[in-house]
Protein backbone atom coordinates (compact mmCIF):
# COMPACT_ATOMS: atom_id res chain seq x y z
CA UNK A 1 0.00 0.00 0.00
CA UNK A 2 3.14 2.50 0.62
CA UNK A 3 4.24 1.91 -2.60
CA UNK A 4 0.79 3.18 -4.63
CA UNK A 5 0.81 6.24 -2.04
CA UNK A 6 4.82 6.90 -3.26
CA UNK A 7 3.81 6.37 -6.50
CA UNK A 8 0.59 9.01 -6.87
CA UNK A 9 2.63 11.31 -5.02
CA UNK A 10 5.23 11.18 -7.70
CA UNK A 11 3.05 11.45 -10.78
CA UNK A 12 0.99 14.82 -8.44
CA UNK A 13 4.53 15.83 -8.04
CA UNK A 14 5.61 15.54 -11.89
CA UNK A 15 2.35 17.04 -13.61
CA UNK A 16 2.73 20.36 -10.57
CA UNK A 17 6.24 20.66 -11.70
CA UNK A 18 5.59 20.29 -15.69
CA UNK A 19 2.89 22.49 -15.38
CA UNK A 20 4.76 25.06 -13.45
CA UNK A 21 7.43 24.71 -15.54
CA UNK A 22 5.27 26.44 -18.66
CA UNK A 23 4.71 29.62 -17.00
CA UNK A 24 8.62 30.35 -16.49
CA UNK A 25 10.05 31.96 -19.49
CA UNK A 26 13.61 31.53 -20.05
CA UNK A 27 14.02 33.86 -23.10
CA UNK A 28 12.23 37.20 -21.70
CA UNK A 29 14.22 40.50 -21.54
CA UNK A 30 13.60 43.14 -19.17
CA UNK A 31 15.03 46.71 -20.18
CA UNK A 32 15.74 49.48 -17.46
CA UNK A 33 15.61 53.00 -18.27
CA UNK A 34 18.27 55.15 -17.23
CA UNK A 35 17.99 58.17 -18.97
CA UNK A 36 18.49 60.34 -22.34
CA UNK A 37 20.96 59.25 -24.30
CA UNK A 38 22.39 62.17 -24.48
CA UNK A 39 23.25 62.30 -20.55
CA UNK A 40 24.44 58.85 -21.01
CA UNK A 41 26.69 58.67 -23.91
CA UNK A 42 28.28 55.24 -24.91
CA UNK A 43 30.41 53.97 -22.15
CA UNK A 44 28.41 56.37 -19.66
CA UNK A 45 25.72 54.04 -20.18
CA UNK A 46 27.61 50.85 -19.79
CA UNK A 47 29.15 52.17 -16.53
CA UNK A 48 26.21 53.49 -15.01
CA UNK A 49 23.97 50.15 -15.41
CA UNK A 50 26.70 48.51 -13.71
CA UNK A 51 26.95 51.01 -11.05
CA UNK A 52 23.51 50.88 -10.11
CA UNK A 53 22.39 47.17 -10.97
CA UNK A 54 25.17 44.64 -11.53
CA UNK A 55 25.05 44.46 -15.16
CA UNK A 56 27.32 45.29 -18.14
CA UNK A 57 24.79 45.11 -20.41
CA UNK A 58 23.09 48.00 -21.87
CA UNK A 59 22.46 49.91 -25.11
CA UNK A 60 21.19 53.11 -25.76
CA UNK A 61 17.80 52.47 -28.01
CA UNK A 62 17.65 54.11 -31.25
CA UNK A 63 14.36 54.10 -30.91
CA UNK A 64 13.75 56.28 -27.97
CA UNK A 65 17.18 57.52 -27.72
CA UNK A 66 17.31 56.07 -23.59
CA UNK A 67 20.05 54.09 -22.18
CA UNK A 68 18.74 51.28 -20.86
CA UNK A 69 19.90 48.02 -19.17
CA UNK A 70 19.23 45.11 -20.39
CA UNK A 71 18.94 41.68 -18.17
CA UNK A 72 17.93 38.36 -20.05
Amino acid sequence: MATNKCFILAILLAFFVLSSADAINTNEVVKVVLGPCAEYPGSKCVKACYELYGTRKADCEPSNHMCCCIFS
